[in-house]
């Protein structure tokens, strides 16, 4: 999963991992990761504290107190859309 904007992109998998943060203009092809960077921890930060705030009242639980929750198992369909079936 990961938020896309204008030429980055920050990825946040299903499984625990590090947070991955790309310069799509520099790197298109997504070969050099700059999460790692310490010039970069400020917008690595913003990045995911947009996605928390993206994915806080989604109903799949994807936060749970203001932090990212990964390998949250997903229903793929929807409980407000399950009971329409």
């Amino acid at each position: 999963m990961g938020l896309k904007p204008g030429s980055v992109r920050r990825g946040h998998g299903r499984r625990p991992r590090p947070p991955e943060l790309f310069d799509l203009d520099a790197d298109p092809q997504e070969l050099h990761d700059l999460s790692r960077d310490p010039a970069a921890t400020d917008r690595l930060v913003r990045w995911r504290t947009r996605l928390v705030a993206e994915l806080d009242d989604r109903p799949e639980g994807f936060v749970s107190a203001g932090e990212l929750v990964a390998g949250r198992p997903v229903d793929p369909v929807l409980p407000a859309l399950r009971a329409c079936l």
